[in-house]
């Protein structure tokens, strides 16, 4: 038996997350592979001399950047994949682990394995959601970010109901679900109830801590959903803290100079955003 690390190498930081998990496994000598359908940050995987297993299609670079653009919302409602695609995907999956005797696969983004495993009767932990966990929008802690707050029409919304209604569609939201439960459907599984139960696994690794998330321990580690209906399992969370990486390149001198001073320092991480909002931040002298 043996556990699986599935990175979406669309994006680096899945990647990097999953090379972070699997050393810490490899050094616990806990029998752990690492599978992937490729994409732009696959390179890092061979650079750190990490072996790892194709599993077909592999994407493109052109396709990661379709995936990640999906994930921004900026595919309107194209979604991750097309139904054959993600057809293909699945079986692809779905024939690995049996190959390869997985016992629970782990991973950053790869969509396609909350239906593959499901087939498979394999248990899904999904590292990738971070704080977008579902008691943060019991909480009405969410607030609905660019592209959406972005709209003309948006912005003339008061923002107290917009963040009451942001905070109860997400649990109940089912945009992008429909190739995912035309699969299901033909493989006699369960179907998903919206994109939130999607996202989630039978375990989800919230990589925040209580004292920045504002959600005690015990209370996200055993939350019950309120709507049980929302969701198509009962999902568990789970408290692990920052997943760091160390990967290629260095801290540039400026940057080193300044955390070595007395200033405020705020370190923030802008995942998957647009390049103009990179940008805008970095130019930012105050």
């Amino acid at each position: 038996m043996a556990i699986c690390c599935f990175p979406n190498c669309a994006y680096l930081s899945e990647t990097s997350r999953m090379i972070a998990i699997y050393k810490r496994l490899f050094a616990k000598r806990e029998k752990v592979i690492i599978a992937t359908h490729g994409g732009t940050y696959e390179f890092v995987l061979k650079e750190e001399r990490i072996p790892f297993e194709y599993v077909a299609p592999i994407m493109s670079n052109e396709r990661s950047q379709e995936f990640v653009a999906a994930n921004r919302g900026e595919r309107g409602l194209q979604g991750f994949y097309k139904i054959d695609e993600l057809r293909e995907h699945v079986q692809s999956e779905i024939d690995f682990f049996k190959e390869n005797n997985i016992s629970l696969v782990l991973t950053g983004f790869t969509l396609s394995n909350a239906v593959s495993t499901r087939a498979a009767k394999i248990p899904l932990a999904v590292t990738h959601l971070g704080s977008w966990v579902p008691p943060i929008f019991e909480r009405k802690m969410g607030v609905p970010g660019p592209p959406v707050s972005e709209k003309p029409f948006i912005r003339l919304i008061p923002e107290s109901w917009l963040i009451n209604f942001y905070n109860w569609m997400m649990p109940r939201a089912k945009f992008f679900t429909k190739p995912f439960n035309v699969i299901a459907k033909e493989l006699h599984i369960k179907p998903f109830r919206g994109i939130l139960d999607v996202f989630m696994g039978d375990l989800t690794l919230v990589t925040d801590v209580p004292e920045i998330l504002g959600i005690p321990k015990d209370e996200l580690e055993h939350w019950t959903p309120k709507n049980l209906e929302f969701y198509s399992r009962t999902p568990q969370l789970k408290y692990v803290g920052a997943i760091y990486a160390k990967l290629f390149g260095d801290v540039p001198k400026d940057v080193k100079a300044f955390l070595h001073t007395v200033k405020p320092k705020v370190y923030v991480a802008l995942t998957s955003s647009r390049p103009d909002y990179v940008s805008a931040v970095y130019s930012t002298n105050n």
